[in-house]
């Protein structure tokens, strides 16, 4: 009789156990099947992971929306199935696991951080310049490590070079800052595979993360945020590029590092090597050194007037060589030291204004922004990210480093343009680690608010979320980003397949959408390989006239729906 009521007793908890699993079983498939089937639009067009026309935003903000909804109702669901039961002890588990283990995974993770771009630059970007951009940064380069500041021109002029390439008083030369491609003609000086850089520096920015947020929070909840974070398309994509937004966020998370949050006089090495990073990074990306000062200027007012002199004396110590450097560049350049090197451009352009249409329209595009990054990032994360700011906020305990980001998201209304090709909002990339510090930092605040079941189950819930989100799209970002490498690398693709040798192709039309048709007239300054490129337009005449002998090509590609062809141009 005591085993029949035991087998009572146990058999509907036995039942309530199996059904709470096929719940949460069931929440899986929102975040790993549904949430991604919904974006497969986002990704499968020609401009994968941004729309391609402006009036489709109104739908991807819609969706993102939607998105949000679904993930807040699927962790609240998650969180109140996982603690109807006896789950507390499994995240309990999960954290001890990871305390005892945090060396190991920490250098997996780092590994990982490296890997992941790396692979997608092989095997999904197949190691192609994706933009007019990157492909500049790596000319800029290739002239760096030959210890020249600029290329001579080549006969034809502006015919035979690409777009973000120019000819400015007999000099051919990068429209870009030198820090970004001084950094890549280190990688071609010592070996190290141009395209691989990235990823390097992708994993180094990941070990300072790590070290931060170790400063600032436990080591739990950093190895799952870190974790997190090199698994976003956001952060991968980019590493995998050319783009000089890795090395940025790397320089800010350095600075951040040198630069304590508490109030504590730091060394004098720090300080210096503080004023050092920012003299880089303005000879990077000369516009992030603005979204840098509202935070710069919090953390000076939290030491006393006494010791602002010394801080700022020794930062800049180190800021002053870096800054004489850049102008230096700048004077063989343009001809004059406070000319940046933009003055190079002589088509209209878009460059940051404080115009008042300038910044309406500015303002409007925080939204389309936020959207992509949403997407790009996850919204778990983002939403995340806002309940900490707004809690650290109300705590009274923001940081610094905390205002970074909304710095960025702020100064950005002044640029009026999305970055042209991209991999999500790119000029938001370089301040995206301190979202990752500030909810670490702000973890503690939160798990002593959640004293109930259900409250306490919400973060490992959404972590799981949020990981199944980050897998579920996967798939569509590398199969979108692939079909459109494969698309863009067709002219390329065309000639090898004819075996040319000795021939020049015009760039008739462009492959895709994006892009212009000069984007990959693509030569070697010395213009000495076996194919040479031309702009469209350019006479062939004048081609014959110079290449003699080689023989002339046009590639076109009018019909977007049909592949594109190479046809010889006879000589009449």
């Amino acid at each position: 009789m005591a085993v029949r009521a035991f087998d009572a007793d146990v058999r509907p908890q036995r039942k309530q156990t199996r059904s709470r699993w096929l719940g949460l079983l069931a929440l899986v498939f929102v975040p790993l099947v549904l949430l991604p089937w919904l974006q497969r639009a986002y990704w499968f067009t020609d401009l994968p992971g941004q729309p391609v026309n402006w009036g489709d935003w109104g739908v991807i903000r819609q969706l993102a929306f939607a998105e949000a909804a679904l993930c807040i109702c699927v962790v609240l669901l998650g969180a109140a199935i996982w603690s109807a039961g006896k789950t507390d002890g499994i995240a309990e588990r999960i954290v001890s696991n990871i305390e005892r283990r945090t060396t190991w995974l920490t250098a997996f993770i780092f590994v990982a951080a490296v890997l992941f771009p790396m692979l997608a630059a092989r095997f999904v970007l197949d190691r192609f310049p994706n933009s007019g951009d990157e492909f500049s940064y790596l000319f800029q380069a290739g002239t760096f490590a030959k210890f020249r500041m600029w290329e001579e021109p080549p006969i034809l002029g502006t015919a035979l070079i690409p777009v973000r390439t120019w000819i400015f008083e007999s000099k051919w030369v990068s429209q870009y800052p030198p820090g970004w491609p001084i950094m890549l003609s280190v990688g071609l000086l010592v070996g190290l595979p141009i395209w691989m850089m990235n990823a390097v520096i992708g994993g180094s920015s990941v070990a300072v993360i790590t070290a931060l947020c170790r400063r600032l929070g436990d080591r739990p909840t950093t190895v799952i945020a870190v974790a997190l974070y090199t698994l976003t398309p956001f952060y991968v994509m980019n590493a995998a590029s050319y783009f000089s937004h890795v090395f940025s966020s790397l320089l800010i998370l350095i600075l951040c590092l040198c630069l304590p949050p508490d109030g504590q006089i730091p060394r004098t090495q720090y300080l210096v090597a503080a004023g050092a990073i920012i003299g880089l990074l303005a000879m990077t990306r000369y516009f992030d050194v603005l979204p840098l000062l509202p935070a710069l200027l919090f953390w000076l007012i939290t030491y006393r007037p006494a010791a602002w002199s010394r801080l700022i004396g020794w930062m800049t110590v180190g800021f002053i060589p870096l800054l004489g450097l850049l102008m230096i560049y700048q004077d063989m350049i343009t001809g004059n030291p406070f000319r940046s090197t933009y003055f190079v451009i002589n088509t209209p352009e878009t460059f940051p204004s404080l115009e008042p249409s300038q910044i309406i329209v500015g303002t409007k595009l925080i939204s389309i922004r936020m959207t992509e990054l949403v997407l790009w990032a996850s919204p778990i994360l983002l939403i995340a990210y806002a309940g900490c700011l707004l809690l650290k906020f109300k705590d009274r305990r923001l940081a610094y480093y905390d205002l970074i980001f909304p710095s960025f998201v702020l100064a950005y209304i002044s640029f009026t343009d999305l970055g042209g090709n991209r991999y999500g909002p790119r000029y938001y990339f370089d301040a995206f680690p301190l979202v990752i510090v500030t909810i670490v930092s702000a973890i503690p605040s939160v798990m002593a608010r959640l004293d109930r079941p259900m409250g306490r189950a919400i973060l490992p819930v959404a972590s799981i979320a949020c990981l199944l989100y980050l897998l579920g799209t996967w798939p569509l970002v590398l199969t979108g980003f692939r079909r459109e490498v494969w698309s863009r690398e067709e002219p390329f693709r065309l000639v090898a397949q004819a075996r040319l040798k000795n021939a020049v192709v015009i760039q008739d039309t462009a492959t895709d959408w994006g892009l212009d048709p000069s984007d990959l007239v693509r030569n070697p300054p010395s213009m000495d390989a076996a194919v040479l490129y031309a702009r469209s337009g350019t006479d062939i005449g004048a081609l014959r006239k110079v290449f003699p002998e080689r023989s002339i090509w046009r590639y076109s590609h009018p019909d977007p729906a049909r592949p594109g062809e190479l046809v010889s141009q006879i000589s009449n």
